[in-house]
């Protein structure tokens, strides 16, 4: 008897097919189905296309997917079902799809599979939706268990020991789509003491946050393995914790007003504190990385001196030349669902320019400044508004970005003239630049608007207002 072939495939890198996996191991077990890994060379063989889209760059990736695979959607064969992190918003695929999954996958998928093998109701399953769709759908979180990874060829395993956020960060996605849930100390250190590497990567979105972090920590003394993971927050290493070897953090805003808007309420001094006392501890080696939001909704000129009194601070210190400092710099995206998916942005500014002429005031600091500058230019931002912020007019767009020569043609070189061309051509298929860039109202309905999440929209708005009233902001200023 033939098996149904289920072909499976993730976007983007290895890492990022983590929850594909997870869904993978819940219908393993089903002796009438072939799971099968696919490309776009035998995509088309398969009954069933389980396709995650994790990035808003994947829209694209996914569209030249299709026709590369021969994929006629029309057709529904074979059955085309997307998920992933992304599916907070997947209005601007149109029709190209037949069911996704919104939100978690894991109890979600054998539901699915089942429904589809005995010819059952799939539109009754609770977090499933499909192209018209009327009516909300609840985002799922499923119930969290830790579990342990190895990438190929990699020497270290990798252990989620928690999922969502305790925090709320007005501008995260995270803590607005999965509620928080941590894994069991002792399931934890049994999988640490398991793992057959002497490297360990601990991951969650703030793995700190765990209650029981501390015996975890002991644990992994006591068995004699180290945890390369890097990202913490700072506030958390101001209390008791011991500071890890690898130090990356998310600082975000450039000033004080800006962090504490979005909900990370740290000082200058409190930067300074933390850096200083990580640059004398013997065992931090590989300097200090830290992420920063430029072009927050109200930022303005003045709020980059902050960032330059930090820099020139350090710069004083005795100790400044045993420190490297590792910027990541990137451009704020409104993301749906959060309390900043009303922000506007200013895709035609040169936030690179602004950053350098704070990175750059000094010929040479005396510490090593080793910048991670991978920002986004206008076009690039363009093209994330127009797969974050779409709707079903977002198609076209997408589709021509992917396959019209000319288009592509002419979007090459100069981002802003790039940007400029492809505003006017979203301007042909119905969007003024407003709706992608400007700030949104809030008594307007968004494209995401069916989606529920564990927290209701009218406590998102009500954050929005409160973000609005601490920066003392109207939109027309914050341009300014």
């Amino acid at each position: 008897m033939r098996k149904t072939r289920i072909g499976y495939k993730s976007f983007g890198r290895a890492s990022l097919a983590y929850g594909l996996d997870l869904c993978l191991k819940r219908i393993a077990h089903i002796e009438s189905i072939e799971l099968v890994s696919v490309s776009a060379h035998n995509a088309k063989s398969c009954d069933v296309l389980l396709l995650s889209i994790y990035w808003w760059q994947h829209l694209y990736d996914y569209m030249e997917f299709l026709t590369d695979a021969g994929l006629n959607p029309k057709t529904r064969k074979p059955l085309i079902v997307i998920g992933g992190f992304q599916s907070f918003n997947f209005t601007p695929l149109g029709n190209l799809y037949h069911y996704a999954c919104i939100g978690d996958g894991e109890e979600w998928l054998p539901k699915f599979i089942e429904a589809y093998l005995r010819d059952g109701d799939i539109e009754s399953i609770d977090g499933v939706s499909w192209p018209g769709k009327k009516g909300a759908t609840v985002w799922q979180n499923a119930a969290f268990s830790p579990m342990s990874m190895r990438e190929p060829g990699q020497h270290i395993t990798r252990i989620e020991i928690a999922r969502g956020c305790r925090y709320r960060c007005k501008f995260c996605a995270l803590t607005y789509l999965k509620q928080y849930r941590e894994g069991d100390v002792e399931k934890v250190n049994n999988l640490i003491s398991e793992a057959d590497t002497k490297t360990v990567a601990l991951f969650a979105p703030d793995r700190t946050s765990h209650s029981d972090y501390s015996k975890i920590q002991q644990h992994l003394e006591d068995v004699g393995k180290s945890d390369i993971a890097s990202d913490v927050r700072l506030d958390t290493l101001k209390g008791s914790m011991k500071t890890p070897n690898h130090l990356r953090m998310g600082i975000e805003g450039v000033s004080y007003r800006l962090r504490r808007a979005v909900g990370k309420n740290y000082t200058n001094e409190d930067i300074l504190e933390v850096f200083r006392d990580a640059v004398n501890k013997s065992e931090n080696k590989r300097g200090i990385h830290f992420y920063l939001v430029l072009d927050l909704p109200g930022e303005q000129d003045c709020d980059y001196d902050e960032l330059l009194y930090i820099f020139n601070t350090i710069n004083d210190w005795p100790e400044a030349e045993r420190l490297t400092l590792i910027p990541f710099p990137n451009v704020f995206l409104p993301n749906p669902l959060t309390p900043l998916q009303w922000g506007g942005v200013n895709i035609f500014t040169d936030f690179g320019k602004k950053y350098r002429k704070i990175s750059r005031a000094s010929k040479r600091w005396n510490f090593v400044l080793a910048e991670n500058i991978r920002m986004w230019g206008p076009l690039q931002r363009l093209k994330s508004l127009v797969a974050v912020r779409g709707d079903e007019r977002s198609t076209n767009i997408i589709y021509n970005i992917v396959h019209n020569k000319k288009l592509k043609s002419d979007l090459i070189g100069s981002s802003r003239r790039g940007a400029e061309i492809l505003m006017k051509f979203c301007e042909k298929n119905g969007y003024m630049e407003k709706e992608l860039c400007g700030e949104l109202s809030v008594e307007e309905s968004l494209p995401w608007d069916n989606i529920q999440t564990h927290v209701r929209k009218d406590v998102i708005m009500k954050s929005w207002k409160h973000y609005k009233r601490t920066m003392g902001m109207t939109w027309e200023a914050s341009r300014q």
